[in-house]
């Protein structure tokens, strides 16, 4: 039997190499076959896969890689290098970032308005699409004349555009990551 005809092998992989990402991150499939073979092909969940901005395919010599330039959740899954005989197969779980928040770099604030004063308060977020949920002395806020929940690009704002006594306490917006608190103290009447 000559060298050509030999089967081919994978002579060496990063297989076992963790493959847990977070969504943004460059993930990078390779094997390395014992000789050269036509053709080689991956496949994702069983299906071939298709080059894109999305992935892309590269050979160097006798080595295969399949690259996720920018990884998205949904790459999450079973990737298989297919060559002749020989394949080897990759589990891929691919997680969200996670959700920081960048401003106020405190995690715990305090404010004194005088009433009727408009109260602001305001969180930018490391991942701009991302939800927050905000609190009031422990329970969850909804929307209302006076408590307006804003989204502006990666901030999130609670406006209260006319505070009263009522409006104090302790507010907090929560991310799925990361919370910060904001404690609102209103004194008396304000004049203009």
């Amino acid at each position: 039997m000559s060298p050509a005809e030999a089967p081919v092998r994978i002579v060496s992989s990063n297989k076992e190499a963790s493959h847990s990402y977070v969504a943004g991150q460059r993930v990078e499939l390779w094997c390395q076959l014992s000789r050269p073979v036509s053709p080689v092909c991956w496949y994702k969940d069983g299906e071939e896969v298709e080059v894109g901005e999305t992935l892309v395919l590269e050979q160097e010599g006798l080595q295969y890689r399949l690259v996720l330039p920018c990884a998205r959740m949904q790459d999450t899954g079973e990737f298989i290098c297919s060559a002749s005989d020989a394949s080897v197969s990759y589990s891929i779980l691919v997680a969200e970032p996670p959700v920081r928040i960048l401003q106020p770099p405190q995690r715990s604030l305090e404010l004194l308005v005088q009433a009727p004063g408009c109260v602001e308060l305001r969180c930018e977020l490391s991942v701009p699409d991302a939800s927050v949920h905000w609190f009031k002395d422990g329970l969850e806020v909804d929307e209302t004349d006076n408590l307006l929940l804003l989204v502006e690009g990666a901030w999130r704002c609670l406006f209260i555009p006319k505070s009263s006594a009522e409006d104090a306490g302790e507010y907090i917006c929560e991310t799925k990551d990361e919370a910060i608190s904001f404690d609102v103290k209103v004194s008396g009447q304000w004049r203009c």
